[in-house]
């Protein structure tokens, strides 16, 4: 009698174990469902933004508009300005044969990130401009800094 009440003590056990198993995955999305629900909606708003960039030269400065120009591990210019209120246009062009990789570093626009390469040709993105502030971003590396500045 004691080996059955051992042995339906441990059949209620797992029983227990897959309910808890089964109703914690089924109410809420994983972690990794949700890192990949972003990952997508990032990839879709990168979508939406290329190709709706005009032609900028190299030489022009942003002011609602500019290009950030990639040459190894110097890029320039490294302090960029905008309205608050408008729409910011960047193109990035690399002048070597390497790739490279733009991001900015604050929350509030963390959504903009872009591989660019001499390659592959310039690529543009454009957002709303956010409150104003001072938003870092980088090239390549994280301590390889600049500054959007929203006045």
């Amino acid at each position: 009698m004691n080996k059955k009440v051992m042995w339906l003590g441990v059949v209620l056990v797992v029983i227990i174990v897959v309910v808890l198993v089964v109703s914690s995955r089924s109410g809420s999305d994983s972690s990794m469902d949700k890192v990949q629900k972003n990952n997508g909606q990032n990839a879709e708003m990168a979508e939406s933004l290329e190709g709706e960039m005009p032609d900028l030269t190299p030489n022009e400065t942003l002011s609602e508009e500019g290009v950030i120009t990639a040459d190894g591990e110097d890029f320039s210019p490294r302090s960029l300005s905008a309205a608050a209120g408008t729409q910011v246009f960047l193109t990035f062009a690399a002048e070597d044969g390497l790739k490279h990789y733009f991001a900015f570093k604050d929350q509030a626009l963390s959504y903009l990130f872009l591989n660019f390469s001499k390659e592959e040709g310039s690529k543009s993105i454009n957002f709303p401009a956010p409150e104003p502030g001072i938003y870092t971003f980088y090239v390549d590396t994280e301590d390889n800094t600049g500054t959007l500045t929203i006045k």
